[in-house]
């Protein structure tokens, strides 16, 4: 095998990890999207406005029809243990925003130009209403008349108290469900085409690979080690070490060394969560964790030394100055909080996290 081929087998291998990467965060979006619903007030109580298509409509643009559809699909297979129409209504979700993606990212493929985007948004927008129509005629509301029980009557009702000249289901999805799916697919298309499709689409891929290949994997290492210093008991042992230090100066148990230490050497929000832990175990009180989380949460020294000092000021003496300001400021923060005492709870066993 010659060095080029071994070369484009790597560079393959790295763009299909960062496809799924990015289809597996949008996919996240799009669940949290689906939470963020409005009724219309010209439209029956049952359907409502969220903007879940949004990064499935980024999913097409930047990795093509298919990975729209698959943001669409594993969205609604997260969200069926939470459904409350008998997976109907994600059915529903799904094989409209499948038309969306497909649509948008079929016609931005073959042309990726501004005028190409926009045409895709649009015209996308205008399939996903028109085959709303046979899609909701012919299979969902059957399966609302039949599954749910909901009597087709019922549904004809909601739509005569909004137009009482309704005279059926069929005039009621032209005249209600039609441009509503339109407008929906439109408003979803204008959010993605805020900035220019290529600007935005190659910012978005730059951030996924950002978070895929730099945040993530710098960050999980200090995730698991701060569960292994908790669970295993390396804080109790570190706190008798380190009581001494911590219970006078910070007023906080000398277990919380642990989350101060990876605090400052993983950056944030590693030592916000080691103190979740140590709460959560047991091994410091409410009020201490609340101390703890006023100092321990820093940024860590790939950022500051790195990015800041290297990246943004070209010299690695600044990001040290800067780092040992920074820790500096923190370590005040701890000093000051030492007099917050809003109640001093005991140490039990185990219990939930706290509301903070």
């Amino acid at each position: 095998m010659t060095a080029n081929s071994k070369t484009t087998k790597s560079t393959s291998k790295t763009g299909a990890a960062r496809r799924l990467t990015g289809i597996a965060m949008l996919s996240a979006v799009a669940f949290a999207l689906q939470f963020l619903e409005f009724p219309i007030p010209i439209m029956p109580a049952f359907i409502k406005l969220d903007f879940s298509d949004l990064p499935e409509l980024l999913a097409a643009f930047a990795y093509g029809p298919l990975a729209g559809v698959a943001v669409a699909g594993i969205k609604n297979l997260i969200h069926l243990p939470l459904s409350s129409s008998m997976y109907v209504g994600e059915l529903s979700n799904f094989l409209l925003g499948a038309v969306l993606s497909v649509a948008a990212g079929a016609i931005y493929k073959k042309h990726k130009t501004k005028r190409g985007a926009l045409a895709a948004a649009v015209l996308s927008a205008v399939i996903m209403g028109l085959v709303s129509v046979p899609v909701n005629y012919w299979i969902i509301y059957p399966l609302y008349y039949n599954v749910l029980g909901f009597p087709q009557a019922a549904v004809l009702d909601m739509y005569q108290a909004i137009l009482p000249a309704t005279k059926s289901i069929l005039q009621a999805l032209f005249i209600f469900n039609l441009p509503f799916t339109v407008a929906k697919g439109l408003l979803c298309a204008a959010l993605a085409l805020v900035l220019w499709p290529g600007e935005a689409m190659g910012a978005m891929r730059d951030g996924l690979k950002l978070c895929g290949n730099v945040i993530i994997p710098s960050l999980f290492p200090f995730f698991v080690l701060s569960s292994l210093v908790v669970e295993l008991g390396m804080s109790r042992y570190l706190g008798r070490l380190l009581e001494g230090v911590m219970a006078p100066l910070f007023r906080v148990g000398g277990a919380c060394s642990s989350a101060l230490a990876l605090g400052f050497v993983g950056g944030y929000p590693v030592g916000a969560r080691t103190a979740i832990a140590l709460y959560e175990n047991g091994q410091c009180s409410k009020t201490e964790a609340e101390r703890l989380l006023a100092f321990c949460n820093n940024s860590g020294p790939a950022f500051i030394l790195g990015v800041v000092g290297t990246g943004i000021f070209a010299s690695s003496r600044a990001g040290l100055l800067l780092y040992l300001a920074h820790i500096a400021a923190s370590l005040c923060v701890g000093l000051l909080f030492r007099f917050y005492r809003p109640g001093e709870g005991p140490r039990p066993g185990r219990h939930a996290a706290p509301q903070f």
